[in-house]
């Protein structure tokens, strides 16, 4: 098999090394070895340098402060917190008859604090119930 790279130089110390052409396209091959390629990072800032606080969970953003969700994110937790104590859980769905994975999904979208606005709805129901109006309107 043909070799279809080139040899080129390395930044660092110099030194010639052949550099194949899938690492030129992905990184430029610009460093003979590791231990070259660390030694270019001595002295710059981390990718992360000036940022505080916490990362949230599956995301990459950050959150100034400390780890503990603000606004309406906490009180929409709380309040499913809150409708899981009072209703507890239940194991049919309302809409399909579905059994296993039952969530609670708000009848009015105004979130009140009343187990009447709760209904238990398997997870393809609470989406479908929860997109559209026109679909939710058939329902009740």
């Amino acid at each position: 098999m043909k070799k279809t790279g080139r040899i080129k130089e390395c930044l660092i110390c110099k030194k010639e090394f052949y550099a194949p052409r899938w690492l030129e396209r992905k990184n430029g091959a610009k460093y003979c070895s590791y231990s070259c390629y660390y030694e270019s990072k001595k002295g710059k800032p981390s990718w992360n340098k000036g940022t505080k606080g916490s990362i949230k969970k599956n995301s990459g953003s950050f959150i100034k402060g400390n780890n503990k969700f603000i606004g309406e994110l906490k009180e929409y937790k709380s309040l499913h917190y809150w409708i899981r104590k009072k209703l507890g859980s239940s194991k049919k769905c309302s809409r399909c008859g579905t059994v296993g994975k039952i969530e609670w999904a708000n009848k009015s979208g105004k979130y009140k604090k009343v187990t009447s606005d709760w209904i238990a709805l398997c997870s393809s129901c609470h989406f479908i119930y929860d997109k559209t109006e026109r679909r939710r309107s058939k329902w009740n």
